[in-house]
């Protein structure tokens, strides 16, 4: 239990006493009325928590005051909700190949994850930025010409296992490329389309394209206002955790695991199996 959650437990304790005792009966009503005020203490410490894992764990405090989107640790995040990084952080990337439609702090997420990453961006400054700090997993492809840009990954006739749809918005272009994305798409694979609330055709494009759609709307960082990025998974997406758990506690979670006995048991079982073969 936290400081604030401990503080949070004595105040309750104290006024749930207060609240019982026979000398309180005339002051029943009022107290009713203040445990559900705002102006409760032990509210206060719970926002005040919330306030400390999003602007602190998440870092998003760093993220509004230096323009970047980084996490807790200074790493750089994707500009995606933060609901779709916590998903994303649980899988093996290791054996996939992704292909993003703009670089940046993205190229840099996916390269420490993924085994192969193919970006086009299509401003040149930054294009020339991203270039000097990306590893030799990555290839970087510059193309300012709209649709030249949503046609890039036609290159590729192999297809990609995760492809991203973000970057240039220049007229219909993320619909071009959402278009573009799908017939690119290993089976399996799962697509991602950024600031999905505000791109309705985009959308309905890939669900009736026979992916499934999966919204994760929340805070990302930067932004003082909350968004949307969408995963389209294939019939047959099976991408495997990372850890040998999943979901993971998340950021600012408390940590529990209800069926740690259960999870042990199969964790020895499968290591007899290994042992037998």
């Amino acid at each position: 239990m936290t400081v604030s959650a401990e503080k949070a437990s004595g105040l309750n304790g104290m006024l749930k006493a207060l609240y019982r005792s026979p000398l309180s009966k005339p002051m029943r009503p009022a107290l009713r009325r203040f445990r559900r005020t705002r102006l409760m203490p032990a509210h206060w410490l719970k926002a005040w928590r919330v306030f400390q894992i999003l602007n602190f764990r998440y870092g998003y405090l760093r993220s509004v005051a230096t323009e970047t989107p980084l996490d807790g640790d200074l790493n750089p995040n994707p500009w995606y909700t933060y609901p779709a990084l916590e998903y994303l952080k649980q899988l093996d990337f290791r054996d996939k190949t992704v292909f993003e439609y703009g670089c940046g702090h993205s190229t840099l997420f996916w390269a420490a994850r993924a085994a192969h990453v193919v970006s086009v961006e299509h401003d040149h400054r930054w294009y020339q930025s991203m270039a000097t700090r990306v590893p030799g997993t990555c290839e970087l492809i510059f193309e300012c010409d709209s649709d030249a840009y949503a046609s890039t990954i036609e290159r590729f006739r192999d297809g990609f296992d995760v492809i991203v749809v973000d970057g240039l918005v220049t007229g219909r272009t993320r619909l071009k490329c959402a278009k573009a994305a799908v017939r690119h798409l290993r089976e399996g694979g799962m697509i991602i389309l950024d600031n999905s609330d505000w791109l309705p055709e985009s959308s309905r494009y890939l669900r009736e394209s026979g992916l499934i759609e999966v919204d994760l709307t929340g805070f990302a960082p930067i932004n003082d206002y909350t968004c949307t990025t969408s995963f389209y998974l294939h019939r047959s997406f099976a991408f495997k955790p990372l850890r040998d758990r999943q979901p993971m506690p998340g950021v600012g979670a408390q940590p529990y695991n209800g069926e740690a006995g259960a999870m042990a048991e199969r964790q020895a079982a499968e290591a007899r199996a290994v042992t037998a073969a």
